[in-house]
């Protein structure tokens, strides 16, 4: 989950599972922390989410600086959480309200700030089971390993050998790598390091890989042999009589076809060559991503697609 207005993200882990039996209850203090293994940060948060298994008793409370927020559930009368207080450190994702104590329903859950904030506790259970799956909440990021908040992705060791293998022959030169998935980005509208919240698979892995030695990346468009300056988007000035042209772009490289280098050059972009820049691509390379940019035909008012890439690129110092 990307925390508003931060290029953070909020990722919830399963800590334990929680079972109350008839007669059993708890009670976590401040700083109260289970089942960290070495290495773990501190949660910022905390979710309860509630089984839909039958049960009576068993009310949740949350209490911070001696304010307290009750959250009944569907073990009591009053299905619910008390009138919310002035704190909002505490919140109830109840599905259901006003059942029957013991009654069946689906999912309940509860949110509040880390422990070194809140204590929680949970009420003796009357009747029945109530089954908890407890979620810590930490901060992720896309820095470095070693920064905080910590990376949200952490390459294996795998990965970081066969891109070590790359860098140690490629010292001194400029290497781009192709992004592997869509993102449904508009090319001619936002720039190609938009695409950096929204990384995903191995993509996301080989740019944590990338920083975990200490290159800065940068993202790019390339389409045909031509490449898009740091901070520009990909625009492509054409006119009618160079669209068939354009749509041959994916059956071979833009330098080969006068006319559409022209209309590439026009809207900003630089011959690979010229920048000294090596795809690192190979016979292994499997699908590429893509993203479109539309081309206005001025005489038929009708939008074409160029299709361009967004790769990621490195110095290797």
């Amino acid at each position: 989950l990307l925390a508003e207005g931060s290029s953070n993200y909020l990722v919830a882990s399963l800590n334990r599972v929680d079972v109350f039996c008839p007669g059993a209850s708890s009670a976590q203090p401040r700083g109260y922390s289970s089942h960290r293994t070495e290495g773990d940060d501190e949660p910022v948060a905390h979710v309860i989410v509630t089984l839909p298994v039958r049960f009576r008793g068993g009310m949740l409370s949350v209490a911070k600086d001696g304010i307290e927020e009750k959250f009944w559930g569907r073990g009591t009368l009053s299905a619910g959480s008390s009138a919310p207080t002035s704190g909002g450190f505490a919140a109830l994702g109840a599905q259901e309200a006003k059942k029957v104590a013991g009654s069946l329903g689906a999912l309940e859950w509860v949110a509040w700030l880390g422990n070194r904030e809140c204590e929680q506790k949970i009420e003796k259970v009357e009747k029945g089971v109530r089954i908890n799956l407890v979620y810590d909440v930490r901060i992720r990021g896309y820095g470095p390993n070693g920064t905080a908040p910590r990376a949200l992705v952490t390459p294996n060791d795998n990965l970081l050998a066969a891109v070590s293998s790359v860098l140690k022959r490629s010292r001194g030169m400029k290497l781009a790598f192709y992004l592997t998935n869509d993102y449904g980005i508009s090319p001619s509208h936002v720039l190609a390091d938009s695409v950096i919240p929204l990384l995903k698979g191995s993509d996301l892995a080989l740019y944590h890989a990338l920083k975990f030695y200490n290159l800065q990346a940068s993202f790019r468009y390339t389409a045909g042999g031509f490449i898009w300056p740091v901070g520009s988007t990909a625009t492509i000035v054409a006119s009618p009589q160079y669209l068939e042209a354009i749509k041959r772009l994916a059956l071979k490289s833009a330098g080969d076809d006068e006319d559409l280098s022209v209309q590439i050059e026009e809207g900003g972009g630089v011959p690979l060559d010229r920048e000294g820049i090596v795809i690192a691509t190979g016979k292994e390379q499997g699908k590429i991503g893509r993203e479109r940019v539309a081309i206005l035909e001025a005489r038929q008012s009708k939008l074409e697609y160029l299709h361009v890439n967004v790769c990621l690129v490195v110095y290797v110092h």
